[in-house]
């Protein structure tokens, strides 16, 4: 019985551990994903200045 128990507290707190990491991926994943919008943000900011930039040596 006691060795049951035991099995069983050692699984919750395996499963426990995964559902953290789990967790902690998808606060990864977040963070990935607002840090690639703010890149993206900036390219477009950036690649519409050197349009501008272009269109001003043509003129």
């Amino acid at each position: 019985m006691d060795n049951t128990q035991h099995q069983l507290f050692e699984l919750r707190e395996k499963r426990s551990r995964q559902e953290t990491l789990t967790e902690q991926e998808r606060q990864g994943i977040k963070q990935m994903k607002t840090e690639t919008q703010r890149i993206l943000d900036n390219a477009q900011r950036l690649s519409q200045q050197l349009v501008q930039q272009v269109n001003l040596i043509d003129e």
